[in-house]
């Protein structure tokens, strides 16, 4: 599976791709262009090879005359962008990098409309000069890709749990999340520490966290792809079947200015996931479920959560640009063995989904 290192472009809706001279643009990254603040532990971790190998080289050039990216494939999502990392595309020359920042009218509101409470608060919070007008170019890694959830209270990290991101064959498009994690025990816990060291280097002393790290397993290598400071909502039943956790006690527990108490209840399943069932042919369904097949799933799988997206024209139109493929289902479900947990899932979709939708 491949990850992503990020560096800065600036882009706006409203102006074209890059400005129009033909001397090479250069995009450095910059610490506080990812969030941190700029205190002496900070900077520590900013130099750690570890953490962030060859920062030097974040620097990528965008040559109009060559019509390459730095000779090296992009990943290219918005600094700002929601759940599934929306306007997300890989793009190897800067032809294919100008096309995927070209927006129609309505996508120009759309995302002004997406990026503007952001903007709203950014000055009133912090001292950044980077706003969600811009997007990151980020180069393309090898390995495991995790995600590390768990919370900060008074600056102690309790760590939930590691869960696997898994990505459709041959693309960049989640297509499940499984907990627990494949991932060594000791790798685990190795990256709890990372988390721990992180989070106390930037000061981050109060709330949920959810990291996205990537894992090498033929080096060891660990690297932090991106740092959110909330609970991974999609995710967090997980905890909850699994351990016997409620993670939203504890965001309760956090609100109220207390620490929160970790009282384990009766697991309900050994293992859970989250699967994102698409389409890549850019086609709508042939058939929606009708409600007698949604009431069946509901009596045969009440512990499953069933989050539909159907589209059409427009709409998924835009997300096939934005995405490159069309998201018209989430299922959120648990299974006694990973095996189980397939079974129950392809089950579940052939009952609601015809075989030709789901091969596309």
């Amino acid at each position: 599976m491949e990850n992503r290192t990020n560096t800065w472009l600036t882009f706006h809706p409203d102006l074209p791709a890059m400005p129009h001279h033909r001397k090479a643009t250069k995009c450095q990254a910059d610490p506080q262009s990812t969030g941190f603040t700029s205190t002496p532990q900070t900077r520590e971790l900013i130099e750690d090879p570890f953490l962030f190998p060859n920062r030097d080289s974040g620097t990528i050039v965008l040559d109009r005359d060559r019509d390459a990216v730095n000779a090296r494939r992009l990943v290219v999502a918005s600094a700002g962008s929601g759940a599934f990392s929306v306007l997300a595309r890989p793009v190897d020359t800067f032809a294919q990098l100008k096309r995927h920042l070209r927006f129609w009218p309505f996508e120009k509101f759309v995302i002004k409309r997406l990026v503007k409470p952001f903007n709203d608060l950014l000055p009133w919070y912090t001292d950044f000069t980077v706003d969600a007008h811009n997007m990151i170019a980020e180069e393309i890694l090898p390995g495991v890709q995790v995600n590390v959830d768990g919370y900060v209270h008074a600056g102690k990290v309790t760590v939930l749990g590691v869960i696997d991101e898994n990505m459709y064959p041959g693309t960049y498009a989640f297509e499940s999340f499984k907990y627990p994690s494949r991932v060594p025990t000791a790798t685990q816990a190795q990256m709890g520490e990372l988390a721990t060291k992180i989070l106390n280097g930037i000061g981050y002393r109060h709330g949920f966290f959810n990291l996205e790290l990537a894992w090498e397993p033929e080096t060891g290598r660990i690297r932090v792809i991106e740092i959110n400071p909330r609970m991974a909502s999609q995710l967090a039943c997980f905890y909850e079947w699994v351990d016997g956790v409620s993670p939203y006690d504890a965001l309760f527990a956090l609100a109220c200015g207390e620490a929160p108490r970790l009282q384990r209840a009766a697991p309900i399943y050994r293992h859970a996931a989250s699967f994102a069932l698409r389409k890549f042919d850019g086609k709508p369904l042939r058939s929606h479920p009708t409600r007698a097949q949604l009431e069946r799933v509901r009596r045969d799988y009440p512990d499953a959560r069933l989050m539909l997206y159907l589209k059409r024209g427009a709409a998924l139109a835009r997300e096939m640009k934005w995405l490159g493929s069309y998201r018209y289902a989430v299922v959120n479900m648990g299974g006694g063995s990973s095996d189980d947990l397939q079974q129950r899932f392809h089950a579940l979709r052939r009952s609601l989904f015809l075989e030709a939708d789901l091969s596309s």
